[in-house]
């Protein structure tokens, strides 16, 4: 394709872009913390050239908006994400919860900014979200230090290029003034609504 010759390009003009790769090399970054590297340059470099990026709202439903949720911990923010999701039989409850945490322990899904976006790579599933609002923030070691008020879980059967761009889509949602926006939503479709909104600016 053409980003190899473009990236290299680019390199030869500005010798300090290949400084900055090697850093991300370095720190061997997961795709969760790439999303949040792209989402801040899209947010504070935007670009002239049009592009379509996939909507994450497109898979999300009311049925997978859950309001007020009150959790104990991160385990059960998880569990009841997963809860909201038809599987079929080719993977458990269970076996998701688990894969999620997995990733989890490998890249932090705790982003900052009140957001949390747990998510895996699942051949079985198709691609998928579901979204919940915590009726009472829940404390964790986030980046920022802000608790989680709210989290969406994304599944996907290939870790791809359209799954990064799911991802800092997502990851655009990481602001204290969305959730503020969010507390204001009346149900599970108002929540849709107010982030179609969001997505249309970001």
């Amino acid at each position: 394709g053409q980003a190899g010759p473009e990236l290299t390009g680019y390199m030869h003009r500005v010798p300090a872009a290949a400084s900055l790769m090697l850093e991300l090399a370095r720190r061997d970054l997961g795709q969760l913390d790439l999303a949040r590297i792209k989402a801040f340059v899209e947010r504070e470099f935007p670009s002239d050239a049009k592009t379509t990026r996939p909507s994450v709202l497109s898979l999300l439903s009311p049925e997978r908006v859950v309001l007020d949720l009150q959790c104990s911990d991160w385990d059960d923010v998880v569990t009841t994400l997963v809860s909201r999701l038809t599987l079929g039989s080719g993977i458990s409850p269970s076996d998701l919860v688990r894969r999620i945490h997995e990733r989890d322990d490998l890249s932090s899904s705790w982003i900052g900014g009140g957001f949390a976006l747990p998510h895996a790579v699942v051949p079985e599933l198709e691609p998928m979200a579901t979204i919940a609002l915590l009726s009472s923030p829940l404390d964790a070691a986030t980046p920022d230090g802000a608790p989680i008020a709210w989290a969406a879980l994304l599944t996907t059967p290939r870790a791809d290029s359209v799954h990064l761009e799911r991802l800092s889509s997502f990851a655009r949602f990481a602001d204290s003034n969305v959730f503020s926006e969010l507390r204001r939503a009346r149900s599970a479709t108002h929540v849709l609504e107010i982030l179609r909104d969001l997505e249309s600016t970001r």
